[in-house]
């Protein structure tokens, strides 16, 4: 998968302060969950920060794209699969 200059930009270098990344708000079953840091941004995958909730595979929630950060689709908000939640973050198929 082809990362974008905007995944590139999310990633915090390694010994870094803090740096500001572009956030996304998640619903699951139409109920507003939170805001959660990008953490990598894929073609068909967006991998995100830790944030209020962490939910298991398989989990379908709606992602609003506050800032239109992910480029080439025709809504901001769409829907997303959690694939993966470990440490690193959670991962989500498009």
């Amino acid at each position: 998968m082809a990362e974008s200059s905007v995944a590139a930009q999310a990633r915090p270098p390694r010994g870094s302060g803090t740096l500001r990344l572009p956030l996304v708000h998640l619903r699951y079953q139409g109920r507003p969950i939170g805001l959660y840091g990008i953490r990598e941004i894929y073609e068909n995958a967006l991998v995100l920060l830790h944030g209020p909730i962490a939910f298991p595979p398989g989990t379908p929630l709606l992602v609003e794209d506050l800032l239109g950060v992910y480029a080439g689709l025709h809504s901001r908000t769409f829907p997303a699969t959690v694939t993966e939640s470990d440490t690193w973050g959670m991962t989500l198929s498009l």
